[in-house]
């Protein structure tokens, strides 16, 4: 665990194996990533389509215009909190893409 860096060091070196190579670890990295693979891709499409269902509520909110009046006060308090929703979607969807592919460019690494 030390030699993938899976494991720190702060009680020394490793003792028992000096390379890779020697441990089952990449053929054992390997046969998670094959064995959840199926559970990654379902969720990562629920996520989508989930966050796809919130961003159309959302917009339709937006673009169409509202069957009934809506007091002017209300308006400004749901523009207001959209603002904040926004921002954090923002932050969000810059984190889960950066968090995203870093997984995809670690999964595309030979183990």
């Amino acid at each position: 665990l030390k030699i993938k860096k899976l494991k720190s060091s702060s009680d020394g070196k490793p003792s028992a194996f000096f390379h890779p190579d020697q441990t089952q670890i990449p053929s054992l990295c390997a046969a998670v990533h094959e064995t959840t693979l199926r559970y990654r891709q379902l969720f990562a499409q629920k996520f989508a389509k989930k966050a796809g269902n919130l961003l159309e509520l959302i917009h339709q909110s937006v673009t169409e215009p509202p069957s009934t009046k809506v007091p002017a006060g209300l308006k400004k308090a749901f523009d207001k909190e959209m603002r904040v929703v926004a921002t954090k979607m923002d932050s969000l969807c810059s984190d889960f893409v950066q968090k995203a592919q870093g997984e995809v460019d670690k999964s595309l690494q030979p183990a």
